[in-house]
């Protein structure tokens, strides 16, 4: 097997660039990414970042790389750390960018898979000569979970849902006429089949958002609990599944003295309060898809001599087909559901403290958050949206 000479192969004789090195070095690079003589190795999952990022800890102190200069204190960053380091005559960088981790060496263009595949196994190699100062570092840091933030996800189901709801404009679109002649038979067919599939649509989205409203509205309150429980209650695990399991309107009446940052208790004489009672007491009728035939009446029928069907009122085969098929599910009154839940949201908001309320409000629009179990915190741990930085291969 060909010997490959080049020095950052020579694990042992890496060092970290210095200072007063690492001016003089940007300034020969024409640019910071430049691939005219470079090679970039995109980790491919061969190595944890995390171990990596221990590794160069434990041998190289903290991050040196210039790019730390542009760093700010948060999650919001294109690049989070930067390594810059020499072997001999070899200068590379090591960057730890949003969602993958970067190996930058001078003098590398013509590196194929063969050669990286190489590196990264002797990087490997040599973690067990700084395998309990790696784990020292690991055990140092934070450990973070990242979980869904369903208040957030029901949400934006919500919103998309609600959306096209609203887009279809169901009860607006005219029924077809009875046809007369066979062009409006074959027209009437055409006119039917597309109308069905709309009112199919309208079915199927009414009753999702009937089934996800009051969870959505139940979530808001057990999320919000959950971040703002006294500490009393939140390190207490069997407490707290105690308070979450009352039923939401005492959740909601004494969240101000189970949680922190209630200027005041939620008055349930308001009608924000009410109108969401009401629509979260119709919950387990419709979860557990409860029979009630008084409840679910579309219409009254009166029979003569057992078979003779008499309507109050004249009905046509579409409005039976059509029509009746969003009995209680009506797009009118989804929508307004919707509306109360996020009524009552806002209502519930404006009881917290201001200071308390702006980080509440980041919280639940966030779709993933992060939970620190060893000191019972959770927060945003990771930017709403995220940067990467793309540079195309030459072909």
């Amino acid at each position: 097997m060909k010997k490959i000479k080049h020095p950052i192969f020579d694990i042992k004789n890496w060092r970290i660039v210095e200072k007063d090195e690492i001016f003089e070095l940007f300034k020969k690079r024409e640019k910071l990414f430049e691939r005219k003589r470079k090679g970039i190795w995109e980790n491919d999952g061969s190595l944890s970042p995390l171990e990596f990022y221990c590794y160069l800890k434990a041998r190289f102190g903290e991050p040196n790389g210039y790019m730390m200069l542009l760093k700010v204190p948060t999650v919001d960053n294109l690049i989070h750390w930067h390594y810059m380091l020499k072997s001999k005559n070899c200068y590379f960088d090591i960057l730890g960018l949003n969602y993958r981790t970067e190996i930058h060496v001078d003098e590398a263009h013509n590196f194929k898979e063969r050669e990286w595949k190489i590196l990264i196994s002797k990087i490997i190699e040599d973690y067990k000569n700084y395998k309990k100062e790696m784990f020292k570092i690991k055990n140092s840091f934070e450990k973070w979970h990242i979980f869904i933030n369903p208040y957030s996800r029901i949400k934006r189901i919500i919103d998309k849902y609600t959306e096209r709801l609203i887009e279809l404009d169901i009860e607006n679109i005219p029924l077809p006429r009875n046809p007369r002649t066979e062009k409006e038979i074959k027209e009437y067919v055409d006119k039917f089949r597309n109308i069905q599939k709309l009112y199919e649509e309208a079915v199927a989205i009414g009753m999702s958002l009937q089934f996800l409203t009051p969870v959505f509205g139940e979530a808001f309150i057990n999320l919000l609990m959950f971040i703002l429980a006294k500490p009393e209650i939140r390190t207490e695990k069997r407490l707290l599944d105690n308070i979450m399991r009352q039923q939401i309107d005492v959740r909601i009446k004494t969240i101000h003295l189970n949680c922190i940052g209630f200027k005041k208790p939620i008055d349930a004489s308001k009608e924000e309060f009410k109108n969401f009672h009401t629509l979260m007491n119709q919950r387990n009728i419709i979860l557990h898809g409860s029979i009630e035939p008084k409840r679910l009446k579309i219409e009254e029928v009166y029979f003569d001599q057992g078979n003779i069907p008499l309507f109050t009122k004249e009905i046509s085969s579409d409005e039976l087909v059509f029509t009746y098929s969003l009995k209680h599910i009506e797009p009118k009154i989804i929508i307004n559901n919707v509306k109360i839940v996020k009524t009552f949201v806002k209502f519930v908001l404006n009881h917290l403290y201001p200071s308390i309320r702006r980080n509440v409000e980041i919280i639940l629009e966030h779709p993933e958050l992060g939970w620190c179990a060893d000191k019972f915190r959770v927060g945003v741990i990771l930017p709403k949206t995220t940067s990467e930085i793309i540079i195309p291969k030459k072909e």
